[in-house]
């Protein structure tokens, strides 16, 4: 990292880096996602500089890692992808991940306290579908499912995670799709007074906590459906 990012990295004298050290009350764990990763030592193009055709970029965090990406296996000849595409494009279903994540910052960071502050799928948001079709969210369902198998996998071989907290409760507006996706175990509906309704992952969170069998709604309850890993 110093010899990636060089001069744009703070400088802490002694005494601030004493100060520093171990002061974080918790560390805070997003996942969603998994790449494939291969050493790229040349990397994008840094700003200033020409290389390989491409347009100079500016230093950022994609330029610094010095690592390329991909969803694909890159030994495999039929390009396997390292999980099932969900909504947002960019987010393959990979639960194995957060495991990895969470054991590899128990061993090799001391074992902090850990909390995971987001976790979660989208759906696209489809106007034609009516509120009762749209709260059928069996991709987020499954997805809930077996990131906790695989989150509770990391604290039995000790990682000391306190905490989870699903992103998002209720559909949002996302900072780069705006109102296109909906990660909420909540339906808003946008058209009618921002009415909110509890999906079927919302019920399934609810039983898995142990705390409601019972879905607040008016119409019919569809039938259960036991997602096993």
């Amino acid at each position: 990292m110093r010899h990636n990012v060089g001069p744009r990295l703070p400088h802490f004298t002694p005494a601030e880096s004493k100060k520093l050290k171990g002061s974080y009350d918790f560390i805070g764990v997003n996942y969603y996602t998994s790449r494939y990763a291969k050493d790229n030592q040349d990397g994008p193009p840094h700003h200033g500089h020409q290389g390989h055709g491409h347009p100079p970029s500016p230093p950022s965090y994609n330029t610094d890692i010095k690592v390329t990406q991909s969803t694909k296996r890159p030994d495999s000849p039929d390009g396997v992808l390292i999980g099932p595409v969900a909504a947002p494009t960019w987010l393959n279903i990979y639960p194995d991940g957060i495991y990895k994540l969470l054991v590899k910052i128990q061993n090799k960071y001391g074992n902090p306290l850990v909390y995971v502050t987001e976790n979660g799928v989208a759906e696209d948001n489809d106007n034609k579908l009516t509120v009762p079709k749209a709260l059928v969210d069996e991709t987020r369902k499954r997805y809930l499912d077996l990131h906790l198998r695989s989150l509770l996998d990391a604290i039995r071989k000790g990682a000391n995670v306190k905490g989870y907290f699903y992103w998002s409760f209720l559909d949002t507006f996302e900072w780069a799709d705006g109102y296109t996706l909906r990660f909420g175990m909540v339906y808003i509906d946008y058209k009618n007074n921002l009415a909110r309704y509890p999906k079927e992952s919302a019920i399934w969170f609810m039983n898995f906590l142990g705390k409601s069998k019972k879905r607040p709604l008016d119409y019919k309850e569809p039938d259960n459906v036991v997602i096993k890993k």
